[in-house]
């Protein structure tokens, strides 16, 4: 019998993504298991964390990538106004600064908008959600005079498409709180749709792709945003401390 992995839910996000070279990996690895990982998902509200690689493999991946990812769900956005959250920027460890030297990386955090909290299923929204072993990540920008038609598509015809789909487990969006800006894009990638795959090979079976085919309505937001698509490898998953709740 084959159990099935919960995955914790928050109301906001915070991103890591980093480019490591190959030589400063195992000593990346290593710091990222045994000193980041258990403390950050030790601070109060945040509620889990999972770090992922990315499948420089996927046919639709765009460019500039960046190799590594962590996502934290967190309670809610007032977690990084905690002094338990705080000291960590304030107080890095000798550690923590010799294995980051040099490396790229961003830093974002996001404020989850649809659903709103969990995440949407073929079945509607659900608050326990499915753990798979990758995800499609799609950060998005948009001109400001069609954010409104945007955002009505989004929520009410491409989500809930995807999210239909089989080997979908969820789909959830989310809007930048604050961040650092991408390099390379027209405009700035303020949005994050994450849809939670029970294996890679979902991203390009033909039903997903046919879910997320052309609309008339897409056609017409289609010229007014700028996406950035990468699929995500699980590699590790922790629950993370109390809520505080």
């Amino acid at each position: 019998m084959t159990t099935t992995r919960v995955l914790p839910a928050g109301q906001a996000l915070l991103q890591l993504r980093w480019t490591v070279p190959p030589e400063r990996l195992e000593a990346f690895d290593r710091w990222y298991e045994e000193e980041h990982l258990p403390d950050l998902v030790g601070v109060p509200g945040i509620v889990g964390a999972r770090r992922f690689v990315r499948d420089a493999a996927y046919p639709y991946a765009s460019p500039l990538g960046m190799d590594y990812m962590t996502l934290y769900d967190v309670e809610s956005l007032a977690v990084f106004d905690t002094d338990e959250y705080q000291s960590f920027g304030r107080q890095p460890s000798p550690r923590t600064l010799e294995v980051t030297k040099g490396l790229g990386y961003a830093r974002n955090v996001y404020r989850q908008i649809s659903p709103g909290r969990g995440g949407l299923t073929g079945q509607g929204p659900q608050t326990t959600l499915a753990m798979g072993t990758a995800v499609l990540h799609i950060m998005t920008g948009c001109d400001p005079e069609a954010e409104d038609d945007f955002n009505r598509w989004y929520d009410e015809e491409h989500l809930p498409r995807l999210a239909e789909v089989d080997g979908v487990l969820y789909a959830r969006r989310f809007i930048e709180a604050h961040g650092q800006p991408s390099e390379g894009d027209r405009l700035p990638l303020r949005y994050q749709a994450i849809y939670e795959l029970a294996d890679p090979a979902v991203a390009t079976d033909p039903s997903f792709t046919h879910a997320g085919r052309p609309t008339p309505w897409r056609d017409r937001v289609a010229p007014h945003m700028e996406p950035h698509v990468q699929l995500y490898l699980q590699t590790v998953a922790v629950p993370g401390g109390p809520t505080g709740r």
